[in-house]
This record gives C-alpha cells, sequence and structure tokens, in this order.
C-alpha cells in the first residue's frame, strides 16, 4: 500500500497520468519474481511468463509439472524455515493433550485483575486435529488447542500438602453463591452544614 501511494504521489508532482502510472507499475510489480517463490506473481496464477513481444520458448508439458512441483517444493520450505524463526523468536512450544487431561480455557479479561483462565477445571473429552473439546458438569466448551492450559498433578500434590480437602474436585466445581446473606445496612449520608453569609448592605438596613 506504501508503494503504491508512493507512485500516485510521483504521478502527480510530475503531471502525469496516474492511472497509466499505476498500469507501469502493476506491470512491474507483477512480473518482477519473489524472493521465496522466485517466480513472479502472475507466473504463479497464470502459469506461464508474461506475454510480450520477445521470442519465447515453449515448453512441454512434462517440464511444466516438474516445475510446478519444484515452486511448491521451494515454497513449502521457505515458509517452514519463516515459521520456526518466529517459534524461535517467541519462544513457543507444542501443546500436547490427551483425552482425560484437567485444562483451563483462556477467557476474555474484563478488567485488569481479571484472571486470564477461568479458575474452575475442565476435562478434555474429544480432540480433534486443533480443536479442543472440553467439559465440565455444567458446561461445555469447543476451542483451538491454543486456549487451554494442561494443569499437571503438581498442583493437586501441594494442595494436599497444605491439608486441603478433596483437592482433586475443588477445581471441577463451580462455585457456589452463599444464599443467606444479610442485607447490607442503609446508608445515611451527612450533607455538609451550610453557613449564613451575611451581605454588608444587609448590615447597613439593620
Amino acid at each position: 500500500m506504501q508503494s503504491l501511494t508512493k507512485v500516485l504521489r510521483t504521478a502527480k508532482i510530475k503531471n502525469k497520468n496516474w492511472i497509466q502510472e499505476l498500469y507501469t507499475f502493476l506491470r512491474a510489480y507483477r512480473s518482477t519474481p519473489h524472493s521465496s517463490t522466485r517466480r513472479s506473481p502472475a507466473e504463479t496464477l497464470l502459469h506461464r511468463a508474461i506475454k510480450t513481444q520477445l521470442p519465447e520458448i515453449i515448453q512441454n508439458r512434462t517440464a511444466e509439472q516438474r516445475d510446478r512441483q519444484e515452486f511448491r517444493n521451494r515454497d513449502k520450505a521457505t515458509k517452514l524455515k519463516m515459521k520456526q524463526y518466529s517459534d524461535k523468536k517467541q519462544h513457543a512450544l507444542e501443546k500436547h493433550l490427551q483425552i482425560g487431561d484437567r485444562v483451563l480455557v483462556k477467557t476474555p479479561r474484563v478488567k485488569k485483575i481479571s484472571s486470564y483462565y477461568d479458575p474452575v477445571l475442565y476435562r478434555v473429552t474429544k480432540i480433534k486435529e486443533n480443536m479442543v473439546t472440553a467439559t465440565r458438569p455444567d458446561r461445555s466448551v469447543t476451542r483451538n488447542i491454543t486456549f487451554f492450559k494442561k494443569i499437571t498433578a503438581n498442583i493437586h500434590e501441594q494442595m494436599r500438602e497444605k491439608g486441603v480437602d478433596d483437592a482433586d474436585d475443588i477445581f471441577t466445581r463451580p462455585q457456589q453463591q452463599p444464599t443467606n446473606q444479610q442485607p447490607r445496612p442503609e446508608q445515611h449520608h451527612r450533607y455538609p452544614q451550610r453557613h449564613f453569609v451575611v451581605h454588608p448592605t444587609d448590615i447597613l438596613t439593620l
């Protein structure tokens, strides 16, 4: 988009027809080989080179199919290289989940102090490629695997060491709100006292 805007701005400064300059720019862009595929966008889309007035050699179908396969392999290798670089830079790790694992589900944050995950544990019931289905007694969710965080047994062991009873079910039960709450007492607002101000003209009249 920046290159396109630059072309239009340059055409206006030089008092040229911006439509013709746009066609010239697009023709050059579509005929320039890409750094990863080593082919131009037009050749990738049309599976042939752009026709020009210069003579060219027409390849047979076998060579064309071989070039297409080489193009796919080169494009796949370039994308894999970019993915490995991005994963290494962001310290990304693969998540391995199995049916029966206990997980936390990521929830949207409402406040700054809100937690990133729902404190109630879910149990994985179904896995299909990158989509995972987890359930709990009152709810079932299906999300991408990136929305889940596996809970290891170390957390339950730490809770047992601290003397917490039924540590296995403390997260799997939804938290119930107490029903016997006492009503809050009425708050009486105390307003500031207003002082009577005597104007000098009132003193003269007295």
